[in-house]
């Protein structure tokens, strides 16, 4: 579990990027990574209706729902109708519709999704034009919607996808 001191501006409430886990008095803020297995077990996701899973899978996932193998043309279109602007602190999220987020990364725009909980980080992205999906799971999230911010994953993203379109 990586919870980074918070910077002396940032916000506390869920709304603006603060934590979306209450973990005061239960883990300090730290720069080193904390083991939360006892106050927030990896099992808790199942009862958040989180998705477990693999990087592998996620890809697996993304490329059939991309290929139309996964929802019929309707149900797929509209998750990208009614799109709105969206932006959070610390994200690269810059639209919202039916639980497909277009975030920016690598100067592209990609589709996918990308959540936390205490301890873990995931995100599946696609980018239409070239066809490429990605996907990352870490354990330095600290839960919260600056997660891949304070961690510095979003360098690492932007790496991945410049190495994998060469």
């Amino acid at each position: 579990y990586h919870r980074p001191p918070p910077a002396a501006n940032a916000p506390a409430d869920i709304a603006s990027g603060g934590e979306m886990w209450r973990m005061d008095g239960v883990l300090p803020y730290s720069d080193d990574l904390q083991d939360s297995s006892d106050s927030f077990p990896f099992g808790a996701a199942y009862g958040c209706g989180d998705m477990v899973s693999t990087p592998s899978d996620m890809v697996a996932f993304t490329r059939g729902l991309f290929s139309g193998k996964l929802l019929s043309p309707p149900f797929f279109d509209e998750m990208f109708e009614h799109r709105v602007p969206a932006s959070f602190p610390g994200t690269r999220m810059r639209e919202t519709g039916a639980g497909m987020f277009q975030s920016a990364y690598a100067n592209r725009a990609f589709y996918g999704h990308q959540g936390s909980i205490p301890g873990y980080v995931a995100v599946m992205l696609h980018d239409p034009l070239s066809g490429l999906t990605i996907a990352m799971t870490s354990n330095v999230g600290s839960g919260n919607r600056l997660s891949f911010q304070a961690s510095g994953l979003h360098p690492v993203v932007d790496k991945a996808i410049r190495i994998a379109l060469g």
